[in-house]
């Protein structure tokens, strides 16, 4: 019986182990997923930003 226990208590604790890494994946994905997009909007923003103030200088000359 103890025997048993312990099998199940590494069976359970290997569970555990398993979708606390899935977990860890998933997440770190989702991360870099959205720092990916946030990189992304950023540098669309900052180019429009840089056209808009070339447009300007150019009509102010």
């Amino acid at each position: 019986m103890e025997e048993n226990l312990h099998s199940i208590m590494s069976t359970l604790n290997s569970d555990i182990k398993n979708i606390s890494d899935t977990r860890v994946t998933e997440n770190e994905s989702t991360v870099n997923k959205t720092k990916d997009s946030l990189t992304g909007l950023i540098s669309e923003l900052l180019s429009d930003f840089s056209k808009r103030v070339e447009d300007l200088e150019i009509e102010l000359k």
